[in-house]
């Protein structure tokens, strides 16, 4: 189960955006080829949250939503690019050439961490803290 690493590297990522303040949402961009199951990165986030609210608290009211991207595939015999819905077969569609590079699905972003300003109550003010910020590959 890599989500739970892919989710400490999130971890890192939001607080160093959040720079000391509690979080209350995060975006993440996950491409379809990263093959991460989008339950199981909740289910490792949700234990991220917990430790959390045992230690300084500052994620434990973060809810993560999940941004999936599909596997877009540009063939460099015919040049069509294809979008993959269903098999995730490295051949292209048209020519059935294997010379294929993704153009999209290989994405692993956190996109928007929302933080809790000081002062604001739990309902209060939020806003983004970061955008676009890569885990690495």
């Amino acid at each position: 189960m890599h989500e739970l690493s892919l989710c400490e590297s999130i971890r890192d990522v939001v607080l160093t955006a959040a720079q000391g303040r509690p979080v209350t949402g995060v975006t993440v961009r996950i491409g379809r080829l990263r093959q991460v199951v989008p339950e199981s990165l909740l289910f490792c986030w949700d234990a991220i949250r917990h430790e959390s609210a045992r230690g300084d608290g500052l994620l434990a009211d973060a809810e993560m939503a999940i941004e999936e991207v599909p596997v877009t595939l540009a063939c460099a015999n015919c040049g069509k690019q294809t979008l993959v819905e269903d098999d995730l077969a490295m051949l292209c569609p048209g020519c059935f050439a294997t010379a294929v590079e993704p153009v999209t699905g290989t994405e692993c972003l956190v996109l928007t961490v929302d933080v809790r300003e000081a002062g604001a109550d739990r309902a209060g003010i939020a806003d983004h803290a970061a955008a676009g910020a890569g885990m690495g590959s």
